[in-house]
């Protein structure tokens, strides 16, 4: 019976972080572990902790992978948990305007023939 309280104190324990991701330009589309999840500005719940897999993509700028340190500060796990609410997290990204040979794409446009 005992131990039947500390599971569920346990399995209660801990909650989804606020994850906030900006991006300049905003509306870059945010994969999250190899998932679609939106644009940005985008705030996610997120109950996973580790390393995350993050990329961004916007058309005309480079796309943008890095991987996002989403450990547990140490008053974030079981049991001081209970005492603490789960740590928010904003992550801000500035895209590069992808480099574009102007010469080669006149030639192509020049030549295009519908």
């Amino acid at each position: 019976m005992r131990y039947t309280f500390f599971l569920c104190l346990l399995v209660s324990c801990g909650g989804p972080a606020r994850v906030q991701i900006l991006s300049e330009p905003e509306g870059a589309l945010v994969t999250w572990n190899g998932e679609e999840r939106g644009r940005t500005p985008l705030t996610l719940k997120e109950s996973f902790r580790g390393t995350v897999d993050l990329l961004l993509e916007l058309e005309s700028y480079e796309p943008y992978r890095s991987a996002i340190n989403m450990r547990p500060e140490w008053y974030e796990v079981p049991p001081l948990d209970l005492l603490a609410e789960p740590k928010d997290r904003t992550f801000s990204f500035v895209l590069d305007p992808e480099d574009v040979d102007h010469k080669s794409l006149k030639e192509r446009a020049l030549e295009f023939q519908p």
